[in-house]
């Protein structure tokens, strides 16, 4: 697809993902429209952006009925769409009807909406998560060499009783919901979905460096630690989240990634190996962050074997190292 006159609309804009999708659009030379939860956030986001490509509409709730009509009225420009709004709240008071059914609703309500009122659209691409694919605890992948064929096995039961949980499941039935749909309604555009696992690397826009998000805030988060503090033995699979937009993009560009689930997943990484990577790099916190042997860490597994999806985008992902050597000096210039 040539980015000539084309352009996307996009969900959830304010988020660490979208922000990066939106940078790579309009450097490819997309129009996009984000969506926002407020106009404060929008002329926030616009300023950030500092595009005459951008635009955006106030969606203020993602499950809300007819929510993503008059939006999509208002851009028939518009022949790709991203969904990568999604409601998180990992400490949810209810989190069936605070997470995993606004969820659910909300992609079928964006599908009705598109069916009604955006004819033009012709290529969906949805973010969904690793959660979606294999069962996760505390953060980790359980078990090994999981698939783009594979489902988590948590229920709504089970996602219900933890705001963590909840989040899980509900990327695995908002993405069934969303594939059940396609096979289901007539409709005009063809699906593609993006799982990325642990998303690490710096902020698409230096001003948002400060506040990392939630992934990759876990990394500057051990800058924190002092050389007696304990080291969370997490390991897990981690990519770019540079390439997870990538992943996106390719994801409506490309014919052979219609139809598909893709897993952006880069390569096994630990705490362990994060704090020798920032003692190499960042030499002021020698000494100063607990001393590690990654070596010493249980033999590591393949999480993910996501070769289908690797063969169907091909291109060679950012190595981990240079990711959080990425986010670290942008986190590091930020502060000065």
């Amino acid at each position: 697809m040539s980015a000539t006159n084309k352009s996307i609309f996009i969900t959830g804009a304010n988020g660490y993902i979208a922000k990066h999708i939106i940078k790579q659009a309009l450097a490819n030379g997309y129009s996009v429209v984000g969506t926002v939860r407020s106009a404060e956030k929008g002329e926030a986001l616009a300023k950030l952006v500092n595009s005459d490509k951008f635009s955006y509409e106030v969606v203020e709730g993602v499950d809300h009925k007819g929510a993503y009509d008059q939006p999509l009225k208002n851009h028939p420009e518009v022949s790709v769409l991203l969904h990568t709004a999604s409601p998180v709240n990992y400490y949810a008071t209810d989190p069936l009807n605070e997470t995993i059914l606004p969820a659910i609703n909300g992609v079928k309500e964006l599908f009705d909406s598109i069916k009604a009122n955006a004819a033009q659209i012709e290529k969906v691409v949805l973010t969904t998560s690793v959660m979606a694919i294999a069962k996760i605890v505390n953060f980790q992948i359980i078990g090994v060499n999981h698939t783009e064929a594979d489902w988590s096995p948590i229920t709504i039961e089970e996602g219900k009783t933890d705001g963590a949980l909840a989040y899980a499941a509900s990327k695995k039935f908002e993405e069934q919901a969303a594939w059940k749909y396609v096979e289901v309604e007539k409709r005009n555009f063809t699906l593609t979905t993006v799982a990325p696992t642990f998303a690490v690397g710096p902020q698409a826009y230096d001003e948002d460096a400060s506040a990392p998000a939630s992934t990759s805030g876990m990394i500057a988060g051990l800058l924190s630690l002092t050389p007696s503090g304990y080291v969370y033995p997490f390991a897990g699979n981690f990519v770019d989240v540079r390439d997870v937009a990538k992943a996106h993009i390719l994801g409506f560009e490309l014919d052979d990634a219609q139809g598909k689930r893709l897993i952006a997943g880069g390569e096994n990484f630990n705490f362990h190996k994060t704090i020798e990577v920032i003692q190499k790099h960042f030499p002021d916190y020698k000494g100063k962050l607990p001393a590690v042997d990654s070596t010493q860490m249980p033999p590591e597994t393949p999480f993910i074997n996501n070769k289908k999806t690797n063969d169907t985008l091909g291109f060679e992902f950012i190595d981990i190292e240079s990711s959080i050597i990425d986010q670290l000096n942008q986190f590091f210039s930020a502060g000065k």
